[in-house]
């Protein structure tokens, strides 16, 4: 039985796939343009879409979470959520999103709330945690929240941080059995874990990062280097052993923010965020929203393009995400 899923902006999209080959560039979803090359890119772009930014209630189908097959080049939408933050594991197996449960004008502090999707369990679930978390990532299939607060309710090993009563405690959400539990070892074990794939080291063991007054995360130039971010701030202060591989428009910088958001799963493509303010909404008069381009990096080369610009909250009620670049299934 074919399920449609039908979004609020009126775009409705079946669960089999929508073919993208031979599309310089095309509108994979409504103000969302996906951008062809000549690279053979690896992966999927997992991403989060909410319905309607106007909406002050959340809701169990108020988003949308997609992958776009850069293999394939094929878009699906994989399950309906609450809309929040979202998080999704590095082989787009299993995707989290913390959310306020349904009031979205709750204050700071209120999303305690968190879906779970497995693709492998064929399943979702949803539940909630003591506090809003100030960590959260996926690894080895469970989802960790890092919760940090007062007087918590259920026991837990807590820290104390600078010498102060702030109690610090990591707790994990086992898919597979529904549970939630206090995690076996220190946060740093799987935190490191589950950042490793994320890492700026590239195929070749050279290590990218922007340098500048922002750096290494943020700026206009984008190097590659023997030495990682902090090593080349200390031992080469001048840049003279890394490499230029692009330098964007410092007129870009003044009205927007480049960002290194990861590199791709074979480790030879940077991926950078442009976020641009936007004048306004159509939909909406209380905020500008932001637009995001995507560019592509050869971090060998240095050739640049664009891969991916949305401009959803223009034109349409929706909300996109942060894009992340996840494993596809022949890569696993």
């Amino acid at each position: 039985m074919r399920i449609l899923l039908t979004i609020s902006f009126s775009f409705a999209v079946s669960l089999s796939s929508i073919n993208l080959v031979n599309a310089g560039s095309i509108d994979v979803l409504p103000g969302v343009a996906l951008f062809d090359g000549t690279e053979k890119l690896d992966g999927k772009l997992a991403f989060l879409v909410e319905h309607d930014y106007t909406s002050m209630t959340n809701s169990e189908a108020a988003a949308t979470i997609y992958e776009l097959d850069l293999v394939k080049k094929e878009i699906k939408p994989i399950t309906d959520c609450p809309y929040g933050q979202f998080i999704p594991a590095r082989d787009g197996k299993t995707f989290a999103v913390v959310f306020l449960a349904k009031d979205a004008s709750a204050g700071y502090g209120s999303d305690t709330n968190f879906f779970v999707y497995s693709e492998n369990l064929g399943l979702s679930r949803t539940t909630n945690i003591e506090c809003s978390p100030q960590d959260s990532f996926i690894a080895d299939g469970c989802v960790f929240f890092q919760l940090e607060g007062y007087n918590f309710p259920s026991a837990g090993h807590y820290l104390t941080q600078s010498n102060k009563p702030t109690e610090t405690k990591l707790v994990v959400y086992d898919v597979t059995n529904n549970q939630v539990r206090i995690a076996d070892l220190p946060y740093s074990h799987y935190r490191n874990t589950a950042s490793e794939p994320y890492s700026f080291k590239s195929f070749d063991g050279q290590y990218i990062f922007f340098r500048g007054r922002n750096a290494p995360i943020e700026g206009t130039v984008l190097v590659s280097s023997p030495l990682d971010s902090i090593d080349a701030e200390i031992n080469d202060p001048k840049g003279e052993k890394a490499k230029i591989l692009h330098t964007f428009s410092p007129l870009g910088s003044f009205s927007g923010m480049y960002e290194l958001m990861q590199l791709s799963p074979d480790r030879r493509y940077a991926l950078i965020r442009f976020l641009k303010p936007l004048l306004h909404r159509k939909y909406s008069k209380e905020d500008q929203g932001t637009a995001q381009t995507y560019y592509l990096v050869d971090v060998s080369t240095g050739k640049t393009r664009v891969l991916l610009e949305d401009r959803s909250v223009a034109a349409t009620r929706t909300s996109v995400s942060q894009i992340w670049w996840v494993q596809a299934e022949h890569e696993r």
